[in-house]
């Protein structure tokens, strides 16, 4: 098998190009490889500012929605009421910070660009 590759290789002669122009591309590579690490760290900073802007928003919606919640409670259903009212009356707290997780979490990934293709 290297009998049959030996002329292949012999016969390649690449060219080498001016040393000048060889450093010129590097330097305009490495000046785009320093440009796309900046943005990174950019973008970076940016999900984690956000981030922590959601986690806030999402901490006090939630305690105020389990204030509330606490405050006010829910009179006690009619004795026929269905056992899946009773149900949802009591998980109501959950259900409430549930959904100002979700609405956090939402918020997190809209203000980060998240879902955006990267230009």
């Amino acid at each position: 098998m290297n009998d049959d590759l030996k002329p292949l290789f012999d016969s390649y002669r690449p060219e080498l190009g001016d040393a000048d122009e060889y450093t010129e591309r590097l330097q305009r590579k490495m000046e785009a490889l320093r440009w796309m690490k900046q943005q990174a760290d950019e973008q970076r900073r940016l999900f984690r500012r956000w981030l922590v802007v959601a986690f806030a928003t999402g901490a006090v919606l939630g305690a105020v929605a389990l204030a509330y919640t606490l405050m006010h409670p829910l009179p006690h259903p009619a004795p026929d009421a269905s056992r899946l009212l009773l149900v949802l009356q009591q998980l109501r707290p959950a259900l409430v910070a549930l959904a100002v997780a979700g609405l956090s979490a939402l918020t997190a990934h809209l203000a980060t660009g998240s879902g955006r293709v990267a230009e």
